[in-house]
């Protein structure tokens, strides 16, 4: 019966004209109530591959839903939650919106049925509240009328259906409650909930009941869901950036999606928990994966969103309550606080002010609420003290007033010798985003809210400095090393983007210094405008609740309802500029000593001026001055970096022309160009937007606030490059910068500085398309001049290593450094220093596997067609059989890559036979090969031709020769195959010759019977071989002499002489 209902169901869904009468049928022959039939059903709708069903088919199956739901099948319900799972918010492509409108007509064709389910009402409301927001365009707004009229109606008919959902659906309703149908529900939830429902006692009800996971868990889709729930239940905390940047590609990279960022992050704060087990783990924890998705994004709106979806939970939270809500945020603050402390600020400011603003009734409360979500935290140990981050240096006196106000009863005990908490160093410092998006990354704007969202009292530049224009510097990617990766290079598109475009209402970043000069026109604009209130009276569209705020002035769009972060634009300004800050106080502590001692031992005073004039006390004073400026007023620190630069530029200018030692110099400068460095590696991380063509001269950089004091050094130094005594001062000049004994990490910077910059000259299309292919004539003066660079480097430091070993370290320290900052730089450059710097890069194990672990799949094509063209070689004339063995403990996804690559360069330079005639690679595959490399190790063994040799290392792969089998065989077998289909009469010559001379070699003997026997019993053996009775008979002989049986077929066939009779001529005869 069962198998004949499949048949019917799966004739339901796929016939064209003729699906009732086969549902008629199957109605006939039903005896379990539809049972395997929604079973089917329901496969299909949690599928991860529903909305890839063709349009024809899912219409079918919503009509085979609507028809069961007619005859009132039981547990249909389920088939309904399983559909709204499969709407996704944040997506109006085509197919969603189809789907959106499919499942909208169902419930309208079924409202009797739907009216009784509140499961269903409740997950629908859910659903539709934030499908209502993005249907907000022209084409979309019929669609968006019946879907609010539809939802309306749920609300104000089954309002109490709907409470179950709890505090979300207030942030929920706050999103719409610009739209004219919303505003007076809304209006009525606030001020009149007895109309709503006489059992409804007002907004604070809702607010206190934490929302379900269910309801969390249906804004995402069952294929989001599972690929989610890999990189936090399997992935290593260095492990997880490539497959997080492949899902921020895959599902948040368009800017309609970026709305879909707060359902993800709800769910993950309060939609699943992580078990024991995965917490005593090195697996990824929460607040790391919801700070990586937070710093790729551009959108005002959504940033502010986010960061109420991150501590929603705190400002209601009960000793019943559960911990893991409010564990990611304050994890993210403590483990943030010494080293990037604008992370904390910005969390702490927050929750400040939303306790303060969010919803002023509930204030006290809230404010208890978030002091017993502590106490808790305390208790439980989550934390061990808030002393540690009140006490730590570069928490500024903004952040501490907020933690008195909110956890002064926390503050009291003194445990000054306690260690805070930071990042596990695991973490990998990766970008977590795909670099082949080159979508800009969360912009300075994506934490700050426009001017409307200002509530309370005004707060002015002079009484809040220290939390001002800290949005220029929000990408600071010394943030991103620690805690994100770089998601500045893969936040979105599929395709490169050479310039982003900046509306009035998206934040979405363009040059930095564009940005910077629309910020400081907002700040001085916004900076005095009075603040509307929170929950209060007045029409909806002044109303603040749910953790956002509408500007009464904007038109109705629910695009333009910016939400209400307290005071947000100031945590966003103070969260770049504490990470800078802190940056500064990092960098600078250790070198402030050599920079009190004046201008360096080797350059008094006079002398200084004698030959600089007051160029170096100019370049001191105005690199101070950027450091002061930088968090208090962006006019000045762009001045202050233009004189910088300025002075900069007329010091080097000197120093080209006269015989001024690098060493006696550097003393001056050389910790001013290091810390400005470190502080400003924003722009490392960003893509390149600008023209390849653009104006180089030194007055350009000079100009442009977005680059520091070594873009211009290193800006000279390409301008003199062809010049090969100013080349060499240069790049003396350089390794005394970056030579600094007690930080090895600055060095490095330096060098990351360096690749980055030279990546940025190969930004056209037809300079990216002759990486590894062809020449480019300038790299080699670049290759040059970086040795210059080690070279003196290894003598500042008084080396023991050879020169060769040392670049090989060191330039691997510095790919390290660019791989960790900029991805994309990094796969640009590989190519070539594989072909100019072969003598340090090719055969280098630890390379390689950097290489691997941060190559690009589009990389890894470009890089093999290199290889298989002979342009480039990575690993060597003499392959080193350990690296082939190593190769075998990466991860999957690196072995294939490795033996990808491997492949064509052995194919490149005709090196295969002798690679597998190597015994020692041999039996390296004997004992570990997987599957993952069976496609590259038969292009290598196909692209041979059949011989002796070659046959007898091949049997060599055999694990045993008593019983054969695995992957190994499974390769001789495609490679007989292929040989005898493609040269039978070199394959028949070269077995022939092997059958010869295996008699007195009894082992290999065996193993060439077994082979072949078992190639013949799996009836793949071409007709062509069949035929060559010679041969068969030949290696069945072998058989016989060595005792191994074979097939009948191959033994010769003895044809039997018939004896004459002999015919006399006489009968004497």
């Amino acid at each position: 019966m069962e198998s004949r209902s499949n048949l019917y169901d799966i004739d339901i869904i796929e016939a064209d004209d003729e699906y009732d009468l086969h549902f008629q049928t199957l109605s006939f022959i039903n005896r379990d109530n539809f049972a395997a039939l929604l079973n089917r059903l329901q496969a299909l709708a949690l599928s991860i591959k529903f909305q890839y069903l063709k349009l024809r088919v899912r219409e079918q199956i919503f009509w085979l839903i609507s028809e069961l739901t007619s005859l009132s099948v039981q547990n249909i319900d389920g088939l309904y939650l399983s559909l709204l799972r499969q709407v996704r918010s944040g997506d109006i492509t085509h197919a969603n919106v189809i789907l959106s409108d499919q499942v909208l007509k169902l419930c309208e064709s079924q409202k009797s049925w739907f009216n009784l389910n509140p499961r269903v009402i409740a997950t629908f409301v859910c659903t539709y509240l934030r499908v209502i927001a993005d249907h907000r365009t022209v084409n979309l707004q019929s669609l968006q009328q019946r879907e609010i009229k539809f939802t309306i109606n749920l609300l104000r008919e089954k309002w109490m259906l709907c409470v179950p959902i709890g505090r979300d659906l207030v942030r929920l309703l706050q999103d719409l409650s610009s739209l004219p149908e919303f505003a007076q529900f809304w209006n009525d939830m606030l001020h009149s909930p007895e109309k709503l429902s006489p059992r409804f006692k007002g907004v604070d009800t809702l607010l206190k009941t934490p929302t379900p996971k269910e309801f969390l868990r249906c804004r995402l889709t069952p294929e989001i869901e599972m690929k989610l729930l890999y990189i936090l239940q399997n992935l290593r905390s260095n492990q997880y950036q490539r497959n997080l940047g492949w899902f921020i590609q895959r599902f948040l990279s368009a800017p309609e999606a970026e709305s879909y960022y707060v359902d993800i992050i709800r769910y993950l704060v309060a939609g699943w928990y992580p078990s024991n087990q995965i917490l005593q783990s090195d697996i990824v924890p929460r607040y790391v994966v919801i700070g990586s998705m937070i710093r790729t994004i551009k959108s005002n709106v959504v940033a502010a969103n986010v960061k109420t979806a991150l501590v929603y939970d705190w400002l209601f939270f009960t000793p019943a309550d559960n911990i893991m809500f409010i564990e990611p945020a304050m994890l993210l603050m403590e483990r943030s606080a010494e080293r990037y402390p604008y992370i904390t600020a910005i969390i702490m400011e927050f929750l400040k002010f939303s306790v303060d603003e969010y919803y002023p009734p509930l204030k006290e409360y809230m404010a208890q609420c978030v002091a017993c979500g502590m106490k808790v935290m305390l208790t439980k140990g989550v934390i061990r003290s808030l002393m540690p981050i009140y006490k730590c240096h570069s928490i500024n006196a903004a952040t501490r007033e907020y933690m008195q106000e909110l956890f002064g009863e926390f503050l009291t005990s003194d445990v000054t010798g306690q260690a805070l908490p930071s990042m596990p160093t695991s973490v990998s410092l990766q970008s977590p985003l795909l670099p082949e998006s080159h979508d800009q990354p969360l912009s300075s704007e994506s934490l700050e809210v426009p001017g409307p969202s200002h509530d309370g009292e005004d707060i002015s530049e002079e009484e809040d400095g220290e939390l001002g224009d800290h949005h220029r510097h929000l990408e600071d990617d010394d943030v991103d090393r620690y805690l994100y990766g770089e998601t500045e290079k893969n936040a979105g598109n599929e395709e490169m983007v050479d310039t982003a475009t900046v509306g009035d209402g998206d934040a979405v970043m363009a040059d930095i210094e564009d940005e910077e000069e629309r910020e400081d026109e907002e700040e001085e604009e916004e900076v005095d405008e009075p603040r509307s209130g929170g929950i209060r009276g007045g029409t909806p569209s002044a109303i603040s609740v749910g953790g956002h705020i509408t500007d009464p002035e904007t038109p109705g769009s629910i695009s333009e309802a910016a939400p209400m972060t307290p005071h947000l634009e100031t945590q966003s300004e103070m969260s770049e500029d504490d990470a800078l800050t802190e940056d500064d106080e990092m960098e600078d502590e250790d070198e402030m000593e050599m920079e009190e001692q004046g201008e360096g031992p080797g350059l008094q005073a006079n002398q200084s001026y004698w030959i600089f004039g007051d160029s170096l006390k100019k370049f001191k004073t105005a690199c101070i001055a950027v450091k002061d400026t930088r968090m208090e007023n962006d006019a000045e620190y762009e001045a202050q970096l233009a004189n910088a630069k300025r002075s900069l530029k007329d010091i080097l200018a000197v120093y080209l022309r006269i015989a001024v030692p690098a060493e006696t110099l550097v003393s001056t400068i050389g910790p001013y160009i290091r810390n400005n460095a470190l502080t400003s590696l924003a722009t490392i991380s960003r893509p390149n937007t600008s023209d390849p063509d653009e104006d180089t001269s030194e007055d350009t950089v000079i100009a442009d606030s977005s680059k520091d004091v070594l873009d211009l050094f290193l800006n000279l130094f390409w301008n003199t490059r062809t010049v090969d005594a100013s080349r060499d001062k240069m790049m003396k000049l350089m390794a005394c910068i970056a030579h600094y004994p007690k930080s090895p990490t600055k060095k490095h910077a330096i060098g990351m500085r360096w690749w980055c910059f030279i990546a940025k000259k190969l930004t056209t299309e037809e300079q990216q398309q002759m990486i590894g292919m062809s020449q480019i004539d300038w790299f080699p003066v670049i290759i040059s001049s970086y040795q210059s660079f080690v070279k003196y480097l290894h003598t500042m430091y008084g080396s023991t290593l050879d020169i060769d070993t040392f670049q090989n370290e060191h330039i691997l320290a510095d790919l390290k450094m660019l791989a960790e900052y900029n991805v994309t730089y990094f796969n640009m450059i590989i190519p070539l220093l594989y072909q100019y710097f072969s003598n340090v890069m090719v055969g280098q194990w630890d390379t390689l596997k950097l290489i691997l672990l941060m190559l690009l799949p589009d990389q890894v094509g470009k890089l093999s067609a290199s290889l298989q063209f002979g342009s480039i070689q990575m690993f060597g004339d003499l392959i080193n059989e350990t690296i082939i063995e190593s190769s075998f403990r990466l991860s999957s996804y690196e072995t294939q890559s490795f033996w990808q690559l491997l492949t064509c360069e052995l194919l490149g330079q005709n090196k295969v036979t002798s690679f597998f005639l190597d015994e020692k690679i041999t039996y390296i595959l004997q004992h570990h090969l997987q599957n993952e490399i069976m496609f590259p190790l038969l292009s290598l063994l196909s692209s041979t031709e059949p011989s002796k040799e070659f046959i007898q290392s091949v049997l060599h792969l055999l694990p045993s020769s008593d019983a054969p089998g695995g992957a190994q065989l499974q390769v001789i077998f495609t490679l007989f195959q292929r040989w005898a289909v493609r040269n039978k009469e070199g394959f028949v010559t070269a077995i022939s010759e092997l059958v010869s001379s295996m008699a007195d070699q009894i082992e290999y003997g065996k193993t060439f019977i077994v082979v072949m026997r078992s190639w013949w019993d799996s009836n793949l053996v071409p007709d062509s071989i069949k035929e060559e009775k010679a041969l068969l008979a030949d290696i069945a002989k072998l058989g016989g002499t060595i005792g191994e049986p074979c097939p009948k077929e191959w033994s010769p066939v003895e044809v039997k002489k018939k004896r004459k009779n002999l015919i006399f001529d006489s009968d004497e005869d």
